[in-house]
């Protein structure tokens, strides 16, 4: 088994606007497939580990309870965009929960 790298220090500050982004962006109507990590990573300044291949799980919790988790296992993309993909993931389509709605989205 190998190790697996560590993030850096505060990289929540910087993952957590992408998942919020992407979800919004999503909920605001654009296609999964059309939202640019660029776009959505721009407020985070984009450091270069978030373009390093990544493995992700993005849990949504809603007044301290789950409301959605996705994740993947094997790095197999940018870190950046697999928590964009996962967060939307988590956010529309986790099986156990229906579908998080735009006013869901602020708390």
């Amino acid at each position: 088994m190998t190790d697996s790298p560590t993030l850096p220090e505060g990289a929540g500050d910087v993952l957590l606007p992408i998942a919020r982004g992407a979800i919004a962006t999503r909920l605001a109507g654009t296609r999964t497939a059309q939202i640019s990590l660029d776009a959505i990573a721009a407020v985070a300044g984009r450091p270069p580990w978030v373009l390093t291949p990544g493995a992700s799980f993005v849990t949504l919790t809603l007044e301290a309870r789950l409301r959605g988790c996705i994740g993947t296992l094997s790095a197999h993309r940018p870190l950046g965009e697999d928590v964009a993909h996962n967060a939307i993931a988590a956010a529309l389509h986790d099986p156990r929960f229906a579908p998080v709605s735009e006013a869901e989205l602020q708390r």
